[in-house]
């Protein structure tokens, strides 16, 4: 029997149904006539999480496959629980942050005070 690369399907399912979920609603709360979005982008935390959001896009697809791993082997009898999927998700982006938060202050950030020697 050939083995798949996704053999839990349901699960890579779940997760996207969620993805789109919330996608749309961030796509219809940025459009109500209250401004929600503009009212989020002047509290000072969430200003300064947009720093990290380069590191986040260019690692999280990294950290999503080597948690799915972690997650298969630890969690092997509860594969299918949609807690163990909810917790994969929320260990994905966290995990993610603090990558992206160790790349810029690491790399971004003193490659970005060079940027004026050379432009």
């Amino acid at each position: 029997m050939v083995k798949k690369n996704f053999e839990n399907l349901d699960g890579f399912r779940f997760l996207a149904a969620v993805s789109v979920i919330l996608g749309h609603c961030a796509y219809f709360l940025r459009f109500s006539i209250d401004g929600f979005f503009y009212k989020i982008k002047n509290i000072p935390f969430l200003n300064r999480l947009g720093k990290f959001t380069y590191g986040m896009y260019a690692y999280h697809l990294s950290v999503v496959i080597l948690l799915s791993k972690f997650f298969t082997g630890f969690f092997a009898e509860k594969t299918n629980s949609y807690s163990v999927y909810l917790l994969h998700l929320f260990a994905a982006g966290l995990f993610s942050l603090l990558i992206s938060m160790a790349s810029y202050y690491a790399v971004e950030s003193p490659l970005l005070k060079l940027k004026n020697k050379f432009a």
